[in-house]
């Protein structure tokens, strides 16, 4: 199986919960899910990463 690696850097966090009318009511951890259940029919593991450092960020 292919993998594919998604990383999220400040704020993404927030989607869902900060902003409703800017970002939308779906929170990230849902998100994140939903990508996972899609790359994994399409034949991909998907695996997400999300950090508010960008140090943390680069050494992902």
């Amino acid at each position: 199986m292919r993998k594919l690696v998604i990383v999220n850097g400040p704020n993404n966090n927030f989607y869902g919960i900060r902003n409703k009318g800017q970002y939308g009511n779906q929170l990230y951890a849902d998100l994140i899910e939903e990508l996972k259940e899609y790359g994994a029919s399409i034949g991909f593991a998907v695996d997400a990463f999300q950090n508010n450092g960008e140090g943390a960020m680069i050494d992902y």
